[in-house]
């Protein structure tokens, strides 16, 4: 976690002195430094990637039992 509050210089803790809160002020200096006003869309996830299958797999061929208890 960043504390916003350290000194990247010193590691001195920082007070602040001001605050910009108007969204109109925080836009135009955002816009100025090139960083994005507004927040990226949120997507719905991907689902995950399947596997691919061999077409010249023989399923009957493949093992899928549990192996032998040692009862």
């Amino acid at each position: 976690m960043t504390d916003a509050l350290t000194c990247p210089k010193c590691q001195g803790r920082m007070k602040i002195l001001a605050a910009i809160t108007k969204p109109e002020a925080i836009r135009k200096i955002m816009d100025h430094l090139g960083i994005p006003g507004e927040a990226p869309r949120r997507t719905t996830a991907r689902p995950p990637p399947q596997a691919e299958l061999s077409s010249t797999a023989d399923i009957d061929e493949a093992d899928y039992a549990d192996p032998p208890s040692s009862e």
